[in-house]
């Protein structure tokens, strides 16, 4: 995913990794920082194994992705925080795809609960958190203080 010096980004490079559902769906699964193996992604992600290991293959040549050997199996997990980044930013600009299944409407609830982000806590779980913190003593609040949602907790 680095540029080369002198010339401009080029997005359409990246940006056609992601336009593919199934590998969309590769790093998507991989966006909540875990490490997988290709059956595992192909179980989630919906393409048959070899299909998965030619997406793989393709963010992987693309920076995407990093991979690592560990006995017979290789495990493939986000190369970075840029590149979760970058799942956040398109997700917030997506449509969203109508549940088909349970597994998926359990994983995507999940996922909105308890969203992290390389070394934070995010999404409902996050905001959870740091709203408790302060009325269990852990945190003290410093001046004026407005929930996102417009209520003070």
């Amino acid at each position: 995913m680095a540029t080369t010096a002198g010339g401009d980004a080029d997005v359409a490079a990246i940006a056609t990794l992601f336009a593919d559902r199934s590998r969309a769906r590769i790093l998507m699964a991989l966006a909540d920082g875990r490490s997988l193996p290709a059956g595992v992604l192909a179980a989630e992600a919906g393409p048959s194994a070899p299909a998965t290991s030619a997406h793989l293959a393709k963010v992987r040549t693309g920076g995407l992705i990093d991979v690592e050997p560990s006995g017979r199996h290789r495990y493939h997990r986000l190369s970075g925080a840029g590149v979760t980044a970058a799942i956040e930013a398109l997700a917030a600009l997506a449509p969203t795809e109508p549940v088909r299944s349970l597994r998926r409407h359990t994983g995507a609830a999940a996922l909105r609960r308890a969203r992290s982000c390389y070394d934070h806590l995010t999404g409902g779980l996050g905001v959870d958190l740091t709203a408790a913190l302060p009325e269990h003593g852990a945190l003290r609040r410093r001046g004026p203080h407005r929930h996102p949602a417009g209520d003070t907790p």
